[in-house]
């Protein structure tokens, strides 16, 4: 991924996110968000447009739905967990569908 200088109105950011290249494969995207193969991880992996962490609930709701219908087709339905921990990127919105085999931590969940 390359790293450019992105101007935000309150400051410049330097996120992975805001400048992924369409690298791996593209699930889905509409005006809020796009969902594709994290690169690291090698799941599906959703991703909110802005660069935010501040979601209403009529969106939370759209996203997992969005989320949950490709990760239900990409990895089987009951096979999965929607992991909404940030981890290292921890200011963007970003979910990763992780196998429950594979998944170490337990769903963190937003308060709605």
């Amino acid at each position: 991924m390359m790293h450019k200088e992105h101007k935000h109105p309150e400051r410049k950011i330097r996120c992975p996110l805001c400048w992924a290249r369409h690298k791996t494969h593209r699930y889905f995207e509409d005006d809020l968000c796009w969902i594709a193969d994290c690169e690291k991880c090698k799941v599906p992996m959703i991703v909110l447009k802005r660069h935010s962490m501040r979601i209403t609930k009529a969106e939370y709701n759209s996203l997992t739905e969005n989320f949950s219908r490709i990760a239900d087709s990409a990895l089987g339905i009951d096979s999965y967990i929607i992991d909404r921990h940030q981890r290292k990127i921890k200011d963007h919105l970003h979910w990763h569908a992780r196998r429950v085999r594979d998944a170490k931590k337990s769903v963190i969940s937003f308060p709605y």
